[in-house]
């Protein structure tokens, strides 16, 4: 794999980014990370996609990874929405009369979702992992008090606890917890946005989803309930739209030991939609 770094400035803040390129490639995909983590964490994924012929688009959001900006901050939900649809619009510029798909796991799939719902025409079709397109299950306990402290004290921090249940491969959790990379503290200000207003924004407004869609999750997911993914599957107005629960499986379904089956039906799904 090939990483070839993008010059990727928005709204003036730089943004760490790249793309690993297929010469003559089927399609490309444009990947959006969950909360705290990074685009590296996606290598794996990226590989396998490259091996089977598809160019690969990724970076870290605004203040995570190697991008710039306030650590585990955001002042808007909008943010992240814009920054894939300027990563999606340099693919396809680079990439012309190529199909182009958006790739989000976790909170990068309610970016995904949520710029699905809001851009039309932008992609050729979504890829769903693990997305939270409803409040996910400890903020909804939380919900009163996420709202008020990213009012009054947005840039109060808790820790970063995800890791014990990001996969049941201990190895994973383990790189996790100790992946420099990964955000440590997030703000509540991030919490507000994202848990409460960016979810229920998905939520609220799944009918204005209509691209062709692939919906993975979990089984066991105890970060992202995989009855969110039910119901968005039930409520988008996607004509062509493919849901799948992987029964016992964790929130990182793409780290699991059965991360190959996983990818296995993302390729086959893809290949249906570029030939």
């Amino acid at each position: 794999m090939n990483k070839i770094p993008i010059d990727f400035v928005h709204d003036g803040t730089k943004l760490y980014s790249y793309k690993s390129i297929v010469e003559n490639s089927k399609a490309v995909i444009c990947i959006v990370h969950g909360l705290g983590e990074h685009c590296g964490r996606y290598d794996y994924f990226t590989q396998k996609l490259n091996d089977a012929g598809y160019s690969v688009y990724s970076f870290d959001l605004y203040g995570h990874g190697q991008s710039e900006g306030k650590r585990g901050y955001l002042d808007r939900f909008d943010r992240y929405v814009d920054e894939a649809v300027s990563l999606v619009n340099i693919a396809k510029s680079e990439n012309p009369g190529k199909k182009v798909f958006l790739f989000g796991h976790s909170m990068g799939g309610c970016v995904a979702a949520y710029t699905g719902e809001r851009e039309k025409g932008l992609v050729d079709g979504v890829i769903l992992s693990g997305a939270c397109t409803d409040t996910p299950p400890a903020a909804a306990k939380l919900t009163g008090i996420i709202k008020i402290l990213g009012s009054i004290a947005p840039n109060a921090t808790l820790g970063n606890s995800l890791g014990d249940l990001v996969s049941r491969d201990p190895a994973v959790v383990e790189l996790y917890n100790t992946d420099p990379l990964n955000l440590k503290k997030l703000t509540f200000a991030l919490y507000k946005q994202f848990c409460v207003l960016g979810t229920s924004h998905v939520k609220n407004n799944a009918k204005s989803f209509s691209y062709p869609v692939l919906i993975l999750h979990g089984g066991e997911d105890k970060l992202s309930d995989p009855s969110a993914s039910v119901n968005f599957e039930k409520n988008i107005s996607s004509q062509d739209k493919t849901l799948k629960i992987y029964d016992g499986l964790f929130h990182e379904i793409l780290n699991e030991p059965e991360k190959d089956e996983v990818i296995n039906d993302i390729l086959i799904w893809l290949s249906e939609r570029v030939n």
